[in-house]
């Protein structure tokens, strides 16, 4: 019998109690779209996953806005380094958010 999604997501949120992970079901906007092409494929223990790239969770945490949401995206601009800045500024300009993105891309004087 198929598990349903929130089976299947407590299941992994009961294996992962140290850790946080967010899920989300895609769409079919043009945001989604490109998300899903740039999705990153890794394999562990003989099972593929699939992680958004780091500018895509930057985009993605622009757009929740929340305060942890903003520390967040401060952590992987520091952790990651190079970032795709066209792909950013392009994708932050359709989905209205260039300001929070060039002030999280500005270091504080």
């Amino acid at each position: 019998m198929p598990k349903s999604i929130e089976d299947v997501l407590f299941e992994i949120v009961s294996v992962c109690e140290s850790m946080e992970l967010d899920f989300a079901i895609m769409g079919e906007t043009p945001f989604q779209q490109s998300i899903m092409q740039r999705r990153q494929r890794f394999e562990l223990s003989s099972h593929w996953l699939y992680f958004v790239t780091p500018e895509d969770l930057i985009l993605l945490k622009l757009l929740a806005n929340r305060p942890r949401d903003l520390g967040d995206v401060a952590d992987v601009i520091f952790v990651q380094g190079e970032l795709d800045q066209k792909y950013l500024q392009q994708w932050a300009g359709i989905l209205g958010i260039t300001d929070r993105l060039n002030e999280n891309l500005t270091p504080d004087a």
